[in-house]
């Protein structure tokens, strides 16, 4: 599963899911358009930069195991 819907742990079996950051995407995002505003340019910027995830795993994955 993607963003860890609260559904994904009451499924059945109880699905493993990756929780991203959304704060911190949209922090980079607004650095990226405060810089080009402040450029008055395109913006060029490649992010080079690492969104921290976690991964909630259920027992959709001992499910894999199993079989």
């Amino acid at each position: 599963g993607f963003d860890d819907m609260p559904t994904s742990a009451f499924l059945n079996p109880p699905l493993t899911s990756v929780r991203i950051y959304n704060r911190r995407i949209a922090e980079l995002a607004v650095k990226l358009l405060v810089n080009r505003i402040r450029n008055n340019s395109v913006c060029t910027e490649r992010i080079r930069s690492l969104v921290m995830v976690d991964l909630k795993v259920r027992k959709s994955v001992m499910a894999l195991k199993e079989q």
